[in-house]
């Protein structure tokens, strides 16, 4: 089985963990319905073996990449 990685804004590579990505975006303030729908679409991309570019902080201007 591949394992699914993050590269964080920092650069950091950290193993992708779908249930920090749920708690982060429930403490941002999605629904558990949009949550849900997130983690869903992140990990089918991840299966697919794309690489995932999504803005990073209040500006937008960091990112982080999801990668198989």
């Amino acid at each position: 089985m591949n394992n699914k990685y993050i590269i964080k804004a920092t650069g950091e590579r950290e193993e992708f963990n779908p249930q920090k990505l749920h708690d982060s975006l429930m403490r941002a303030g999605a629904s558990e319905e949009a949550t849900d729908n997130i983690v869903s679409q992140i990990e089918k991309e991840l299966k697919d073996g794309r690489q995932i570019f999504t803005p990073s902080g209040s500006n937008g201007t960091r990112t982080n990449r999801f990668s198989v």
